[in-house]
């Protein structure tokens, strides 16, 4: 339960018509609780575009007076969790995911009290790739108070440039009786006051092309361990090809260390056929088989593309030696396990010695 709303992980409508949603899991509802405040209210200027949407959505958002609605009404779609923001950034060949909680206001509603099915609609003005699960249309009964996740990924074309927007408008609504969503119904009251917050059957989002990540860039700890006594450390460092969009990269290079944990080295090797916004594991093996308590040391990794036009990237990551820590064989529940073990061992022994000698 997330501030009186239930969460149910319910089936399309075809499948359940009539059948009551069950709870939500306890250990989930009290993860859910802990990320409540990500709901916010609508950002300004949104009820404005929630009423008047730019060219692209195909008019499918009309008010509901003014297209013929085959659904009932008997409950209040709205969204308990919406977008959170009005404008978001994303990158060429990028996605960016969203959780939306679509529900059932009826419990707050005074004209659509009931249990009704619902569904989600999302367009968008450019057209690009949108991935819903459940799928977009998908029809769900819901009685009043619950509402179901509804995981939105929107992916950024290879062609889109920056500074290109694009605008997603997303309802929940009504399905027909034919089980077909029809968002053109509009909602029943809009907005659904609850706790003294606003909750909208639309929301709108706004994304804004940025640059693309750089065609290589490496990833790395800050700071990683090394046992001491160990002849091979392995210490991992991610050669990325940033761009998504790009072809697969081959890239080398070399790693140094300062000299301090198993004398100075210099190891180079290269990694090969990265995929664009994939990265390769890689590692640096460190000696730190005569290192002593506290040792430090530095490792630098520089990397390269094989390509013209040639790009590089470097990074500096810390070790830093530690003592192998003892594994504790006879801790104290082990210990009990065994003497009960002896116990019940000598009980079996003495009866078996004390048991007559049948003739």
């Amino acid at each position: 339960m997330i501030n009186g709303f239930k969460h149910t992980h319910v089936e399309p409508a075809a499948a359940i018509t009539g059948a009551a949603p069950g709870l939500f899991a306890a250990a989930v509802a009290a993860a859910i609780l802990a990320i409540c405040a990500l709901v916010v209210a609508p950002v300004a200027g949104a009820s404005a575009a929630r009423s008047d949407r730019p060219a692209g959505d195909g008019g499918r958002y009309a008010a509901a007076q003014d297209t013929p609605c085959p659904a009932a009404k008997d409950g209040d779609p709205a969204f308990y969790w919406d977008f959170g923001e009005g404008f978001a950034t994303i990158f060429p060949g990028g996605s960016i995911t969203y959780r939306l909680a679509p529900g059932n206001f009826a419990f707050v509603s005074s004209t659509c009290p009931g249990t009704d099915t619902l569904c989600v609609d999302i367009v968008d003005t450019e057209g690009w790739t949108i991935y819903a699960d459940p799928p977009l249309h998908s029809c769900f009964v819901l009685e009043p108070s619950y509402v179901w996740w509804q995981d939105i990924t929107i992916t950024a074309p290879c062609d889109a440039a920056p500074c290109d927007y694009d605008t997603l408008f997303a309802v929940v609504s009504y399905c027909g009786p034919d089980g077909i969503c029809r968002p053109e119904c509009g909602d029943c009251e809009d907005p659904n006051w609850y706790e003294g917050q606003p909750y909208y059957y639309r929301d709108t989002l706004v994304i804004h092309v940025t640059e693309a990540p750089p065609a290589l860039h490496i990833l790395q700890d800050t700071l990683s361990y090394v046992a001491m006594f160990q002849e091979a450390a392995y210490v991992p460092f991610y050669v990325c090809n940033g761009d998504p969009c790009a072809p697969p990269g081959d890239y080398a290079y070399c790693i140094t260390n300062g000299g301090l944990i198993g004398g100075p080295f210099e190891q180079c090797d290269s990694a090969l056929g990265i995929p664009g916004g994939e990265c390769a594991k890689v590692y640096a093996v460190v000696d730190a088989s005569v290192a002593e308590v506290c040792d430090f040391d530095t490792l630098t990794i520089v990397a390269w593309s094989l390509a013209e036009p040639v790009v590089y990237d470097t990074c500096v990551q810390l070790i830093h030696a530690i003592p192998i820590m003892p594994v504790p064989v006879f801790s104290w529940p082990v210990a009990l396990v065994l003497v009960l073990a002896l116990v019940l061992a000598t009980v079996v022994f003495l009866r078996r010695r004390a048991s007559p000698v049948s003739s």
